[in-house]
């Protein structure tokens, strides 16, 4: 499941995601403006941790700010007329 939210043009987008731990299979919400690289989550059933790939994250977070510029660029375009 992918929930994305964003309120006001200035603010963040904030996209959430619902994995499944790999060990145990329960699902967990996961913000992907916290999946930077280097970092890593920890299931909150069983402990595992699931480390985040660097150069996946790296993409990730490039298009996550790529978005929040489109979404920016059309409010104003909206709020400009």
């Amino acid at each position: 499941m992918l929930n994305m939210h964003f309120k006001a043009p200035n603010e963040k987008v904030s996209i959430v995601i619902r994995p499944r731990c790999p060990k145990c299979k329960k699902e967990f919400m996961l913000t992907l403006n916290n999946y930077l690289p280097g970092g890593h989550h920890a299931c909150y059933a069983c402990g595992t941790a699931t480390q985040f790939e660097a150069v996946l994250a790296e993409k990730l977070q490039k298009q996550i700010k790529d978005l929040e510029t489109s979404i920016q660029e059309v409010f104003e375009s909206i709020w400009s007329e």
